[in-house]
This record gives C-alpha cells, sequence and structure tokens, in this order.
C-alpha cells in the first residue's frame, strides 16, 4: 500500500525538547502552551497556529509552522503493510529477549528450581518472536 502523504521527520521540524537543550523557553509566548504535571513542574508544548492543537513538535510545511495533522503528515509505520509490522515486531521481540539474556548472564536463571523472572521474561519474548518469524510467509 503506497500513500501520497509526507512522512514525519522527512521535513524540517522542531521539538520543545530541542528549545529547552538550548534554553530558549520563552516565559510568555502565544506558540507555547504548558500543562502541570502530576508531580509538579510544568511540561510545555507548541500550540498549532492554525488548529490550536497542542504539539511536542512543529513542521515547516507549505512555508508555516504546522503540527502533524494541519501539514498531513503520516508516520512512517503506518505506510508498512501488515507483513512489514509482523517483521518489525518480532524483530523488536528478539531484540528484547536478546537484552533480557544479556542481564540474565549476570544473574542466576533460576532460584530453588524455579525460573526468576527475569528468565521467564526472556523465554516470553523469544516466543513471540518466534512464533511470529514462524507466521511470516516466505
Amino acid at each position: 500500500m503506497m500513500y501520497n502523504k509526507p512522512v514525519v521527520g522527512t521535513i524540517p521540524q522542531i521539538s520543545i525538547n530541542e528549545l529547552n537543550a538550548l534554553g530558549f523557553l520563552p516565559s510568555s509566548n502565544s506558540v507555547l502552551t504548558t500543562t502541570s504535571c502530576f508531580l509538579g513542574g510544568n511540561r510545555y508544548w507548541f500550540s498549532c497556529p492554525s488548529c490550536q492543537r497542542r504539539s511536542g513538535f512543529l513542521v515547516l510545511a507549505n512555508n508555516k509552522l504546522q503540527c502533524r495533522v494541519c501539514a498531513q503528515l503520516i508516520y512512517r509505520s503506518q505506510t508498512y503493510s501488515k507483513q512489514q509490522r509482523a517483521f518489525y515486531r518480532a524483530a523488536h521481540y528478539a531484540a528484547m529477549s536478546d537484552v533480557a539474556f544479556s542481564s540474565l548472564k549476570r544473574k542466576r536463571f533460576a532460584h530453588k528450581g524455579l525460573p526468576t523472572k527475569r528468565a521467564r521474561r526472556y523465554l516470553h519474548y523469544l516466543a513471540l518472536s518466534e512464533q511470529l518469524l514462524y507466521k511470516l510467509p516466505a
């Protein structure tokens, strides 16, 4: 399935995190809004000039700053076919099982004859990745 819409990340964008890292968060600006966090402090958001939607980043599309929705952008994952999504999910589970296994090298695999929580997690991700890989068409 091919899409005609551009993908997020292929056109210039600015994010709140980039501004914060550079120390450019002004206290009063019509483009920025804040929400209060549960444990205190504030989280900064861009307010889209077109639709007033809160967004973590704005993109430069059609010579104006817009949110992803107004710029009609899609995420790259929305362009994947069903088989591609299954393959990436299997690769993710395989990577997660590798992470769990690498931490098992330093820890015990079993305690009192039963697999540890970390070992069960490794076996779970390994089973998921193998299950998805065997379901993929050749």
